[in-house]
């Protein structure tokens, strides 16, 4: 049976696509296609992953996100989640700068 992510995700859409059908078909986890982690930014439906690769590839502000994703630049509502996503980002790299040489 595919995760209860998966499944919310697809129930979300107003139609089926190719990679959802066969997700559904093969009761597992779908390709990598396929983005089932939450939701962040429900104005533009922008996910989690899609958050942390933008992060991962130097979105250091939410303004940067913003002009990468839209995440975070019509209603604000998922602001505060984008700053604790770059804070814990950028925690192990301030770790690493903080120990002493």
């Amino acid at each position: 049976m595919p995760p209860w992510s998966g499944l919310a995700e697809v129930w979300r859409l107003e139609r089926l696509d190719a990679t959802a059908r066969r997700f559904l078909l093969a009761g597992r986890t779908a390709s990598t296609s396929f983005d089932a982690s939450p939701t962040i930014c429900a104005c533009f439906g922008v996910k989690s992953q899609a958050i942390l690769s933008a992060i991962a590839d130097g979105a250091r502000s939410t303004e940067a996100i913003g002009a990468q994703l839209n995440a975070g630049t019509n209603c604000g509502s998922c602001l505060p989640e984008l700053r604790r996503m770059i804070a814990a980002a950028r925690a192990p790299q301030k770790a690493k700068a903080d120990l002493p040489a």
